[in-house]
């Protein structure tokens, strides 16, 4: 039985961390690593649509749809969604030719995790980066026998890592 469009919000607005924060995974693009400054550009989320555990979720990247707070303020970026923090956002963007948000982030010169991971990312070694977000709201955008889509037109990103 497929949940209830009330059930889900309801499970995201409790804010309990096995529900409510979410994550996606995404590439690293070498060709933007600055080694001077210790920076790099990823893309961490798109409208690709994502199975979760109540159906297909389409984060919407119009720029209204995201709370652009933390990202703004140099969200931080960590070893793992439960690691230490290791850099911060610098900046953060919508390309809207491709429908993705992108940070650039810089890592730390002074922690010795920092400069490894750097280094693995230089390396080509660390190709993958993800984002966590909490969701505030989602719309049934399309449904079928077997599953339906929301696009997720309220959310936050918390971090990358």
């Amino acid at each position: 039985m497929k949940p209830t469009l009330e059930e889900i919000k309801n499970k995201f607005l409790s804010r309990q961390p096995e529900t409510s924060q979410l994550s996606r995974d995404l590439s690293v693009e070498p060709d933007t690593i600055n080694m001077d400054e210790c920076t790099a550009e990823f893309s961490v989320s798109s409208e690709e649509p994502y199975l979760r555990w109540f159906g297909y979720e389409i984060l919407d990247h119009k720029a209204t749809s995201i709370r652009w707070g933390r990202l703004k303020d140099g969200a931080s970026h960590r070893d793992g969604h439960y690691g230490d923090q290791i850099g911060i956002v610098k900046a953060a963007w919508v390309d809207d030719a491709t429908k993705k948000l992108r940070v650039k982030v810089q890592f730390s010169k002074n922690t010795e995790r920092a400069v490894t991971i750097f280094k693995d990312i230089v390396d080509g070694i660390r190709r993958n980066v993800s984002i966590a977000y909490d969701i505030y709201d989602l719309q049934l955008e399309r449904s079928t026998d077997t599953c339906a889509y929301y696009r997720v037109v309220d959310w936050e990103p918390v971090h990358t890592c």
